[in-house]
Order: C-alpha cells, then sequence, then structure tokens
C-alpha cells in the first residue's frame, strides 16, 4: 500500500504524512519516480526493530509539473502500471517521455493497459514493439470509454486511481 500512498499523494496537493511505510525496492523505485513529477519527499526516521519508514510527501498537486522526460521505475511493477497513466496528468503532456524499467519488468506485458489508455487518449507506444518497457508516452488522459483485459489487479487499479481526475468521464 506504499507505493499507492505515494503516488496518491503526489497527485494531491498539499502535504501528506505515510507512517509506517515499507523499507523496500517497489517503495524507493515509486519515490524517484514521484520526485522526478515535483513531489518533495523526506524520511522522518526509520522505525525501530522494522523495516518501515516515516515519509512526509509535499506535492502542488495537478498537473503533475515535471519538465522530466525520463523516468526509470526499476523492477516496480506497481510502480511502472500506476505511473504510466498518471503521465498523462501533466501539464505538458504534449512533451514525450519515455518509461524504462529493469531487465524483470521488461519481461512483462502491459500490453492490456497501453491498448486501454491508448483508447483513453493517451498515446503509449512500446518502443521495442513486444508490449513492455522501454514505453514513449504522451498525450492527456481524456477520460471515455475503453475495455480492458486485466491479467492482474494493477492495471485496473491504476486505471481507476487516475480516471477520475480525466477530463471527462469514463466507462
Amino acid at each position: 500500500h506504499t507505493v499507492r500512498g505515494l503516488l496518491i499523494a503526489t497527485m494531491a496537493t498539499g502535504v501528506s504524512f505515510l507512517k509506517n511505510s515499507l523499507d523496500a525496492g517497489d517503495t524507493r523505485a515509486a519515490m524517484a519516480v514521484c520526485e522526478k513529477l515535483a513531489a518533495k519527499i523526506t524520511i522522518h526516521g526509520k522505525n525501530p526493530g522494522a523495516q518501515s519508514l516515516n515519509l512526509k510527501v509535499k506535492s502542488k498537486g495537478l498537473p503533475l509539473n515535471t519538465g522530466i522526460t525520463d523516468f526509470f521505475t526499476a523492477n516496480s511493477g506497481i510502480t511502472t502500471s500506476f505511473i504510466i497513466p498518471m503521465l498523462g496528468l501533466r501539464n505538458n503532456t504534449d512533451t514525450a517521455v519515455t518509461l524504462r524499467c529493469g531487465q524483470q519488468m521488461m519481461k512483462r506485458s502491459l500490453q492490456p493497459l497501453i491498448k486501454a489508455l491508448n483508447e483513453l487518449g493517451m498515446q503509449v507506444q512500446d518502443l521495442h514493439g513486444n508490449g513492455s518497457c522501454p514505453l514513449s508516452i504522451s498525450g492527456c488522459l481524456q477520460g471515455g470509454s475503453a475495455h480492458i483485459d486485466s491479467p492482474n489487479s494493477q492495471y485496473l487499479s491504476a486505471l481507476l486511481m487516475t480516471l477520475p481526475l480525466a477530463l471527462k468521464d469514463t466507462e
């Protein structure tokens, strides 16, 4: 739940506190991406005897304000899946960004999510033609109508988290 909390806090305006956040690779990958999306994240101590952190996230909210054009999500499947539609909520969606990931994630197909986001107004293209990272991402998350065959809950959750923020209603 830590990654979801970081991403939601990045889309929100103001300051969010995440207590007992898991200190893991997925968390660190999400923190790096959120910071590239202009969130300011500070660690307010580790919890003794536990692999958890207390985090403070300060963000100006939407649209996400970034001039960064290269994002890396390591091997974090959840960060990769959730960040793709969030990149359609940037202030400069006409500028393409590249989303790269680690070798393990490059083996996982993102094709159902890519297809749905293209139907929803974004332009998401897999650069190697294999349905996975690296991706070129541009265009605004418009909303509208889409169909997704989701092999896991992450794709659907990523859409459910971002589509209420799209320009149009979605079905």
